[in-house]
């Protein structure tokens, strides 16, 4: 047997088998290292940022659907929420009606959140607010939605609001003199 046929038969064929297998893994680390690269520019903290937008969005957007015709609908971006269940909420009377975070804990409560015991809080704020920690900012706007706090949620402050358990809440609630308590 020539030493062509033994190379062959042992599936080294022109003795290039390790070399090809070096640069093939080299070739996915790259693209791996790339990917990586790429995604980590179009997230911030974990979550895709909002102004940014897929080449489909703006399309859509401008009316433009990619064929010369104009598009008659648009596409949006939707924030996650989580389960009710899965969501930590505290409600703080910050200058609200007197009971109004007794009354909106049970809302809430009602609604399926997990609530912890209303309190108050000083000081006293102007209009009320939600606050939200990273992750929770859409269901911060279903929570105020659903209590009629039209103010945009906010991330939450630092130092959060006074009376507010950190690391054991997702979403604080400031009732503010503004606020109508629900029922």
């Amino acid at each position: 047997m020539t030493a062509t046929r033994r190379r062959a038969a042992s599936g080294d064929a022109g003795g290039d088998g390790g070399g090809s297998t070096f640069r093939g893994a080299l070739l996915i680390g790259v693209a791996v290292i790339v990917g990586v690269v790429l995604l980590g520019q179009g997230f911030e903290s974990g979550v895709l940022s909002s102004d940014s937008s897929t080449p489909s969005e703006e399309e859509a957007a401008s009316g433009d659907n990619g064929d010369g015709g104009d598009a008659t609908t648009s596409t949006t971006v939707t924030p996650t929420t989580h389960a009710t269940a899965q969501v930590r909420v505290i409600v703080l009377n910050g200058g609200g009606p007197p009971g109004s975070a007794g009354a909106t804990r049970t809302t809430l409560s009602a609604a399926g959140y997990t609530t912890l015991d209303a309190t108050d809080t000083e000081p006293d704020v102007a209009a009320s607010v939600v606050y939200y920690t990273p992750g929770f900012d859409a269901d911060a706007a279903a929570i105020a939605a659903a209590i009629g706090i039209t103010a945009a949620p906010q991330p939450m402050p630092e130092p959060p609001p006074q009376n507010t358990p950190v690391g054991q809440v997702d979403v604080v609630v400031v009732l503010g003199p503004d606020f109508t308590p629900p029922g």
